[in-house]
């Protein structure tokens, strides 16, 4: 994950964007910069860890390579795999 936070509060309307920290200041304020390239000193109070969505399947957290260690998502996304390599050989 290039962008591992997300912005909690509502200041220039960027409530619930990712954004990674760049920089720490003193008295608890960070340099976060947005996924579109904007930057903006803030307190690190408004940004929280991103947390991987829970999988609709298992309910077990989302990442990179979730469906191979999932027996109900393999099976499910088994179609899709197959679907992308022949894309990519095609």
């Amino acid at each position: 994950m290039d962008f591992p936070y997300v912005y909690y509060w509502n200041r220039q309307d960027r409530k619930g964007q990712f954004c990674r920290v760049t920089a720490r200041g003193k008295m608890n304020s960070c340099c976060a910069e947005f996924e579109d390239g904007y930057k903006m000193i803030t307190s690190r109070n408004a940004i929280r860890k991103r947390k991987a969505a829970p999988c609709k399947n298992c309910k077990d957290p989302i990442d990179d390579g979730h469906a191979e260690f999932c027996g109900m998502c393999r099976e499910m996304g088994a179609g899709l795999s197959v679907l992308a390599k022949d894309r990519n050989n095609g």
